[in-house]
């Protein structure tokens, strides 16, 4: 029998809410991952504010984080990374899905997000948990590059 054609990427990571003892690490992430990092305090507001707030962990402790904030029936994804030594590795799915499947239990039914245009690992990310492209906000980073709006219709079912 041949081998199936797909190959899959088994990630072994927690997911569990971010604490305010985790910061110091997400900010180590934001700060190597963002050409536009947030700064501590901006960390710390949007966790203050009971935004959504995820880590990752794997056996050498934290490894990526996200932000998203509920809004009515949608849900902003502020913010997913992933420390680099772990790129491409799945962990950033398992964030995403781990947002997507909590607006469900929430009953929300649309999740939006920017994304760099030059973010080509992140936009098929998106593509492939279906999210499609709205609109592009021009001059959106404040180094003056676009940003795509994409967003998801989130299933029931």
């Amino acid at each position: 029998m041949k081998a199936p054609i797909n190959s899959y990427i088994v990630v072994m990571v927690t997911i569990r809410t971010m604490a305010e003892s985790d910061l110091p690490a997400v900010k180590g992430i934001e700060d190597v991952v963002f050409t536009d990092p947030w700064s501590f305090q901006q960390l710390r507001e949007e966790l203050e504010q009971k935004a959504l707030a995820f880590v990752a962990e794997d056996e050498e402790g934290l490894v990526g984080y996200a932000f998203a904030r509920p809004i009515i029936d949608q849900v902003e994804i502020l913010s997913i990374a992933v420390a680099r030594h772990k790129q491409g590795k799945g962990t950033g799915t398992v964030l995403l899905d781990y947002i997507i499947a909590y607006a469900r239990t929430q009953g929300i039914g649309k999740a939006f997000l920017e994304v760099r245009v030059s973010n080509t690992a992140a936009i098929n990310l998106y593509k492939l948990k279906l999210f499609q492209v709205l609109s592009t906000r021009k001059g959106y980073y404040s180094d003056g590059e676009d940003a795509f709006v994409m967003e998801k219709t989130i299933d029931f079912a």
